[in-house]
């Protein structure tokens, strides 16, 4: 095909692995309301912000 490794991995590898996304997804069941909502409440942050400046 005249494509290099490097080449390949750059290109080739983001679109097999956006494929092999899409069809894992399809594939697998959703999971239920309480896995969704676990995981909704992992991704909200909570707390201080740790960058805030203490002058």
């Amino acid at each position: 095909m005249g494509i290099d490794h490097l080449r390949f991995g750059m290109i080739g590898m983001r679109r097999l692995a956006l494929v092999a996304m899409v069809a894992v997804s399809l594939m697998t069941p959703e999971p239920d309301a309480e896995i969704q909502a676990m995981v909704d409440e992992t991704r909200i942050p909570t707390g201080d912000t740790i960058l805030a400046e203490n002058h």
